[in-house]
């Protein structure tokens, strides 16, 4: 009996360490794994590899080169395709092929792919600069316009009317004055000190032309207004241009001014309002690691300064400052259609007319400077070397997220990590544990390759470095593996049994709880049998 108890109690021992075989995680760099990294897990390709720069422009010849990183997002907000357009409109769609894309709700697209198809258009709303950031290609058929608008025409009835209104972080034109209200300048971007809106027409009822709103570009600088040439005086003044062709500040244009009322009593069948300014155009920032194809149109004009209609002679509004388009790809661009951040033009006027706006900027390379262009990019960027695009080197960490490895001292026996490297670039893995969940920021980390025989904790987080030394062919890291033996207690006390040490047959245990399961009707029988044979009826 105590035979059979004792090989009872072995079965059980067996099968608490029959777990005890080797067991393995495949861990992919990808966001469902990954805690933080500085280094962009890219869901398209589904690796991990360096950051991008903009290498070796400079300002003009004097100057040093400079190398500036940019960020080409995290693809949170999935591929954008004729699928998905509508995830991205602000409103009630009115099934016109226009994408209404509130930039104040969407500051940032960081996505997987971005296909913008022929005959669709986007239209932005909001205050914000459009910025896109794909983690592969950009293919733009359709059309992007972040244009400012035209200021309001001249009104015979002398109402004030209105300037043009921005978008995409460009700044509204000035308002046309009445005979009550003098006409306004235009505004300026926020986020620059010094690019100004045109002045509004200078004399009250003389129908001045507003002036030209100023861009960020000092080359094509803005007009004044014209003077409406009864009281003397001049038009409104232009805006003072800033020179910043790097990009230094994110803006757009600023508003060209409003032009002033005609109300001289001279000539009463031409009174009216002066016309509203342009507003500035917009700013459009694209950041790509594919390709960036344009067949389609990508515009920040100015908006135009408002005309007059008819007899009345108020002044022609101001035009709108051009705005800003910036396209940076780790691989080619290939315009075949259209760039532009032009200024807007004065509005014509029998009174005075209004100035035009200056001109906007551009900066648009790839990973061999220059793109190819079949198309058309106006104004062409002012830097006296563009740069080019490439991948950073140096070390670039992806922290995972906590992971259990449901046993209370594993023993690591391989950490191997998937990845492509040339040159002297490398790639290697650290791992921390501990025997609850923990943060990185309190992690020990410690070389995988140091750990191996040895026993970790039960608690991991994994930390792989790509050190990269090739700005063309960067190093990728796509998966890592561990591989570990659960612990297993080799001696177990039971009251029935005694101590008894796990050493299993070669057949294994799964045998022997097979043959103590069909044991354990006999077991139960002879325990039975005993038990009656040992019974003593009491004396009555």
């Amino acid at each position: 009996m105590r035979a059979l108890l004792s090989l009872l109690c072995l079965s059980f021992i067996s099968l608490l360490s029959s777990q005890a075989s080797a067991d393995s995680l495949s861990i992919p760099i990808n966001a469902s794994y990954v805690d933080s990294a500085t280094a962009v897990v890219n869901s398209t390709t589904s690796d991990a590899h360096p950051p991008l720069q903009v290498k070796d422009w400079d300002i003009d010849i004097v100057a040093p080169f400079r190398s500036s990183p940019f960020s080409v997002g995290d693809g949170s907000d999935g591929a954008f395709k004729p699928s998905t357009y509508l995830n991205f409109h602000d409103g009630v769609y009115a099934n016109d092929n226009i994408i209404r894309i509130n930039t104040d709700d969407h500051p940032e697209l960081n996505v997987t792919e971005f296909d913008l198809q022929s005959p669709w258009k986007i239209i932005p709303t909001g205050s914000k600069p459009l910025i896109i950031k794909s983690l592969s290609t950009v293919i733009i058929e359709g059309d992007i316009d972040c244009s400012g608008e035209t200021g309001e025409d001249v009104d015979v009835s002398s109402v004030t009317v209105s300037g043009g209104i921005g978008r995409c972080g460009g700044s509204n034109g000035g308002n046309g004055g009445s005979s009550t209200v003098s006409a306004t300048s235009g505004s300026k971007p926020s986020t620059n000190a010094f690019a100004a809106g045109g002045g509004a027409g200078a004399s009250q009822g003389d129908g001045d032309g507003g002036g030209g709103g100023a861009g960020m570009d000092a080359t094509t600088a803005p007009n004044s207004g014209a003077d409406g040439g009864i009281v003397g005086g001049g038009g409104g003044s232009a805006g003072i241009s800033d020179d910043d062709s790097e990009f230094a500040t994110v803006g757009g244009g600023a508003g060209g001014g409003g032009g002033a009322a005609f109300t001289d009593a001279s000539d009463a069948p031409a009174h009216s309002s002066g016309a509203g300014g342009g507003a500035g155009g917009g700013s459009i920032y694209i950041y790509s690691v594919g390709d960036i194809l344009v067949d389609g149109l990508v515009t920040t004009d100015g908006g135009d300064g408002g005309v007059s209609a008819g007899a009345g002679r108020g002044g022609g509004g101001g035009g709108g400052a051009g705005g800003s388009i910036l396209m940076f790809s780790g691989d080619d661009i290939v315009i075949n259609g259209t760039i532009t951040a032009q200024r807007g033009s004065g509005g014509i006027s029998t009174g005075g007319d209004g100035g035009d706006g200056g001109d906007g900027r551009t900066w648009v390379i790839d990973k061999n400077s220059l793109p190819t262009l079949n198309g058309a990019l106006d104004p062409l960027g002012l830097l006296s070397t563009w740069g080019s695009v490439t991948y950073r080197t140096g070390a670039f960490r992806i922290v995972s997220k906590t992971l259990d490895l449901e046993s209370s001292k594993p023993l690591l026996t391989s950490a191997d990590v998937e990845s492509t490297v040339s040159g002297t670039s490398t790639v290697s893995v650290e791992i921390a544990s501990a025997d609850s969940p923990f943060t990185a920021s309190s992690a020990n980390w410690v070389s995988a390759s140091s750990l191996l025989k040895k026993e970790i904790k039960r608690y991991v987080r994994i930390r792989v470095t790509i050190n990269n030394d090739s700005e063309t062919t960067p190093a990728r890291a796509s998966k890592v593996t561990l591989s570990w033996t659960p612990y297993e207690q080799s001696e177990f006390e039971f009251s029935s049994c005694g101590v008894v040490t796990t050493s299993p047959p070669s057949n294994g245990p799964g045998n022997l709880i097979a043959i103590a399961l069909m044991l354990m009707p006999m077991i139960v029988a002879l325990q039975l049998r005993r038990r009656k044979s040992a019974y003593q009826p009491m004396p009555r």
